[in-house]
């Protein structure tokens, strides 16, 4: 992809993220976030996006990594009614796959009106990315990924 992050905003906060301490970020995003929010499904949407992103980083992409040499980033400033969340790392690149999912024509979420344990295990992620996010602009440089995830927090979609 040749998405350049747009985010020139001075950010409200910056945190290296390990995978043990995802409930603390949240935790931390969810107090940073509560009052640019007008409800709390956008806060809890977005909140969530970020994690998952997070969460999919660890999983997906730190496999190759030493702990020691692992860097991921969780950078979020606000301006307007717009949130970005800017997350550098380390890891290896995000699949085009993976992004044309985030970025590409809306699609349905899996299907829910199926008894538990015909539930999809996977494919969940990505599409709650790209409901809850206004755009998802990704750029691999210099050995990192930059992937910025704006979110509307007013009004407007």
């Amino acid at each position: 992809m040749n998405n350049i992050p747009t985010s020139s905003n001075t950010p409200q906060y910056v945190r290296k993220c390990t995978f043990s301490e995802l409930t603390n970020i949240q935790i931390e995003i969810e107090k940073l976030m509560i009052d640019w929010y007008e409800d709390d499904i956008k806060l809890n949407f977005s909140t969530l996006a970020i994690i998952e992103v997070l969460a999919n980083i660890f999983e997906h992409g730190a496999d190759s990594l030493e702990q020691s040499t692992l860097h991921v980033e969780l950078s979020i400033s606000r301006h307007n009614d717009l949130v970005t969340a800017l997350i550098e790392d380390n890891t290896s690149p995000i699949p085009d796959e993976a992004i044309l999912t985030m970025t590409g024509t809306k699609t349905h979420m899996p299907a829910t009106d199926v008894s538990q344990d015909k539930l999809p295990v996977s494919g969940w992620g990505l599409n709650l990315v790209q409901h809850a996010t206004k755009s998802v602009n990704y750029e691999r440089k210099a050995q990192l990924n930059y992937l910025e995830l704006i979110f509307c927090c007013g009004t407007t979609s």
